[in-house]
């Protein structure tokens, strides 16, 4: 895995044409701190590899409010800034490892990136080269506004991975065999 911690300034413009960007390209996973983005990070790796591109795990941060009052002075408003993001790319490490194994440090078709800006705004930059933005459910149902804005200011395809289904499997497994009694329907039984 290859690591970079950018500011949104580093990020592509528009008329930027460079194919040497990490993004250039490649399925970016945007992974929720909250959620750690499983099932995002699991189906955009196996996408990327089926498509023979890199994944890029990308994290969002902004500094806290006490490093942004401050006075900067410019090695103060760097270093600020650079440890934050070095802190949310060590997290984000974590959160990939769990997600994809143990074995996820060896992985070349990995980055991991930690940009500094609003989650928005630094997936819709990113948008402008890569090939496939990837987000898990936990960042769009409950934020509309921010689902809204991805999806329309996105310059490439959005997958938005659903929620676990598995909860849905084991309801729908329970209300089966209540209902069925060895292979028939309980008002089957009833009248026997």
């Amino acid at each position: 895995m290859t690591t970079s911690v950018l500011s949104t300034n580093n990020l592509p413009d528009p008329d930027d044409t460079s194919t040497d960007s990490v993004w250039a390209g490649a399925i970016v996973v945007g992974v929720s701190m909250r959620s750690g983005s499983p099932a995002a990070l699991r189906w955009g790796l196996e996408e990327a590899r089926h498509r023979g591109v890199p994944m890029v795990a990308l994290t969002a941060f902004r500094p806290s409010a006490t490093s942004s009052t401050i006075k900067p002075t410019p090695s103060r408003g760097v270093d600020s800034s650079d440890i934050i993001g070095r802190a949310k790319l060590g997290d984000l490490r974590q959160v990939v490892r769990r997600a994809l194994g143990p074995n996820a440090e060896k992985m070349e078709d990995v980055e991991l990136a930690a940009v500094r800006g609003s989650r928005s705004e630094v997936l819709i930059r990113v948008s402008q080269q890569a090939c496939l933005l990837v987000v898990d459910a936990s960042s769009v149902n409950p934020e509309p506004i921010f689902a809204s804005s991805l999806l329309r200011n996105a310059q490439c395809p959005v997958v938005a991975m659903p929620r676990p289904v598995r909860k849905v499997h084991e309801k729908l497994d329970s209300v089966v065999s209540s209902v069925t009694v060895e292979g028939k329907p309980a008002s089957d039984q009833s009248e026997s």
